[in-house]
């Protein structure tokens, strides 16, 4: 018998820096992994070598909304130049996914526009030690 699960984005959590950040836009979290787990070689023999990547960056992206009061927190931490924790908690029924690290800081402040709409900030961050799990 097929088994169904739900998601719901209000069960996800993003903390920066130990604060819980509020008003985000369609998209909280993007995250992705700097560079591939590994590269390979195959000779003209056919043998293989492979030189595994110790490269546990990722680019994380974060979107909040233009009135979130969470982009003061974030604007100061880009300010700061310092390392932070940066970590995204989702649960989903018995299954929970943590994707953060403690080792991040924000690349790029977000670029903005100030219009007839108020179009969200997106915060792109380098989280040098990132780690993506479930338990």
């Amino acid at each position: 018998m097929p088994e169904y699960t739900s998601y719901n984005a209000k069960d996800t959590t993003i903390t920066a820096d130990g604060v819980f950040l509020t008003g985000f836009a369609e998209d909280k979290i993007e995250f992705e992994p700097n560079e591939d787990g590994f590269e390979y070689e195959a000779g003209a023999d056919g043998d293989f070598i492979v030189s595994e990547s110790n490269d546990t960056s990722a680019t994380v992206t974060i979107t909040l909304q233009a009135t979130s009061p969470s982009n003061k927190h974030m604007m100061n931490l880009l300010k700061k130049k310092q390392f932070f924790p940066l970590w995204a908690v989702s649960k989903r029924g018995a299954l929970t996914e943590k994707a953060g690290g403690n080792k991040a800081r924000i690349l790029k402040g977000p670029t903005g526009t100030l219009g007839t709409t108020a179009e969200p900030r997106e915060y792109e961050i380098v989280v040098f030690d990132f780690d993506n799990k479930y338990e």
